[in-house]
């Protein structure tokens, strides 16, 4: 895909969430740049439904399933999350300089609301001090929807991986605890950012105690997010009340990941609480660089323990291969691994440039201008004709052609 069209998603999407398509509709897709959004009848909430759907940059050109981010309150947070999971995973100056991209490409899933007091609140408190929640407790209906309706959806249009995310914020929040103690299995980790936990007076707050003391509490992945300058209602349930419930695991150490943001109130935390939310997940993602000093026997080993854990085949990424290529002495080898990655990702041009200036460096001419060529003709595919990948690139095959003499 271009990337000059990845702003287009985001400028169509929010136009489009004004014209849900057609009434009645089974399912209504509108292809975009980069995804869809996708508009069908849901019989379990008796209604009509929209997500919008943002593919990763290799979709196209893999043949690989990816982890699905579901994202609460779509309207709202579909283009942050989609330009965080971009550059924490996709991040082409990364790249560039060949660092660790913290975070694995995913698909990201916005559910788009239509009544969120009914659909993210796990019982009936239509009074909630000076607010009212009149249609509040059909947290288990829209569960079943998700189970039997939209990820069945999902899974069926794209190649995902069984490895699900749940991220919701505030009453989302709510949702993601709810469904973390309730219903763990419906997904692999959650991610839940000032979540409501005051609601009819903490009873996620209650239940998790007792399940806990039943010892039935799930071993899933659950990052707490809170901002620092959040009300007292919130830092009561959440910090004081919740969190240290789970105290010291059987490990020695907590089974939930918590995350204070400094500054931030409950209103602008939701931002800043996705970027660090999602690291805080994936924090045993990034490679160590005594994995790295062992070659590539020792990074191998390191996504394979890492796919074990995580219960699918973590693909190890391309700035692996480039850093790891950049590092090690024995010539030959950078070049077959710096191949490995060319093989790994067909269209990056910055594999095939890394390979072409190993070649160059090994006196291996015509190796290096080939490579040199394959890297302009894929950079040049995606029509950034100033990028500074692409200057760069330029320059290296300008250079080569002259000491060759060869055009």
């Amino acid at each position: 895909m271009c990337r000059s069209m990845r702003v287009a998603i985001l400028v169509y999407v929010l136009v489009s969430w004004l014209n849900p398509g057609p009434a009645g509709a089974q399912v209504a897709a509108e292809s975009v740049a980069t995804g869809e959004k996708i508009t069908f009848r849901s019989h379990v909430l008796a209604e009509e439904r929209t997500v919008v759907v943002r593919l990763p940059e290799s979709y196209e050109t893999s043949a690989r399933g990816y982890p699905v981010l579901y994202l609460l309150d779509g309207e709202y947070f579909f283009p942050t999350a989609v330009a965080t999971v971009q550059f924490l995973s996709e991040n082409a100056y990364v790249h560039f300089v060949a660092m660790h991209q913290p975070v694995p490409e995913m698909i990201v899933v916005g559910i788009i609301n239509v009544d969120r007091n009914r659909d993210f609140t796990p019982t009936h408190a239509p009074v909630q001090g000076a607010s009212r929640f009149p249609t509040s407790g059909s947290a288990d209906r829209f569960l079943q929807f998700l189970e039997t309706e939209l990820f069945p959806l999902i899974d069926g249009e794209y190649r995902t991986h069984p490895y699900r995310l749940l991220c919701g914020w505030s009453l989302g929040g709510l949702l993601t605890a709810h469904t973390f103690l309730k219903s763990p299995d419906l997904f692999s980790a959650y991610i839940a950012i000032s979540p409501s936990l005051w609601w009819d007076n903490q009873v996620m707050v209650q239940r998790a105690d007792s399940l806990l003391s039943a010892g039935s509490v799930t071993s899933k992945p659950l990052v707490v997010t809170l901002g620092a300058l959040e009300g007292s209602g919130m830092t009561g349930s959440v910090r004081d009340n919740f969190v240290p419930l789970f105290g010291q695991g059987s490990s020695g150490e907590s089974p939930i990941t918590y995350i204070e943001i400094p500054g931030e109130s409950h209103r602008y935390v939701p931002y800043k609480a996705l970027f660090e939310g999602l690291r805080g997940l994936y924090s045993e993602w990034v490679m160590p660089d005594e994995v790295l000093a062992g070659g590539l026997d020792a990074v191998e080993k390191f996504y394979d323990d890492l796919s074990v854990r995580w219960g699918y085949q973590v693909e190890i990424p391309e700035s692996a291969y480039l850093r790891l290529s950049s590092t090690v002495n024995d010539a030959p080898s950078a070049v077959q691994i710096a191949t490995l990655a060319t093989q790994r990702y067909p269209t990056s041009s910055w594999a095939q440039y890394r390979l072409g200036r190993l070649h160059h460096r090994l006196g291996d001419l015509e190796l290096a201008l080939d490579s040199y060529r394959r890297a302009l003709a894929l950079e040049r595919a995606y029509d950034a004709p100033d990028s500074e990948r692409l200057l760069a690139i330029k320059s290296r095959l300008a250079e080569l052609e002259r000491e060759t003499g060869v055009r």
